[in-house]
């Protein structure tokens, strides 16, 4: 009877993610897609079965619904356990997307070394304040995991900095040799 009382606490316990729907495909329910709701409710019945078949003397009977009830309950349990894993904390702070953009024009090729120069220049400040944006939340992020990812964005930009850098070197080179 003291196992009884520990599934109606884990009943309890799952109501938490009662809203969330998820599949579980095994006979002891009717659907197989429902809410965690729903997955609760059959297995409160199969809880209220199992106690009224206490008093009862057909030990097969007891054995199938509590056979039903254990399975019912790991179940939910393991689907919850995915919930849980999927669900981000509460103080969860992911992170924030640059918002200002300044693109290249695709026919860059065509603009004089002059026109060419302004437009890098502009991208090379641009993706100053990209990497001084990616390290503030760097230095406000704990997840060691979205810390990880924020160096290799800011990496990255590092990157596309130092291709802009170059272009600028290249051109400035070229518009120099012209005077």
């Amino acid at each position: 009877m003291n196992y009884l009382l520990e599934i109606e606490q884990k009943l309890i316990e799952f109501s938490e993610f009662s809203e969330h729907k998820v599949w579980i495909k095994e006979d002891v329910f009717t659907n197989y897609y429902q809410s965690i709701k729903d997955f609760i409710s059959e297995t409160k019945q199969s809880l209220y079965i199992v106690k009224e078949l206490q008093d009862s003397s057909d030990n097969e009977l007891i054995e199938i619904y509590t056979k039903k009830l254990s399975l019912q309950i790991i179940l939910i349990a393991k689907e919850v356990q995915k919930l849980k894993r999927n669900q981000k904390p509460k103080n969860f702070v992911g992170i924030k997307k640059f918002t200002k953009k300044f693109n290249i024009p695709k026919d860059i090729h065509t603009f004089s070394p002059k026109e060419k120069l302004k437009y890098y220049y502009q991208s090379l400040r641009g993706l100053d304040e990209i990497i001084a944006f990616y390290e503030k939340q760097l230095l406000e992020q704990e997840d060691f995991n979205i810390k990880n990812q924020l160096l290799n964005m800011i990496e990255k930009t590092e990157q596309r900095k130092k291709r802009c850098f170059e272009q600028i070197e290249i051109l400035e080179a070229n518009f120099f040799e012209d005077f």
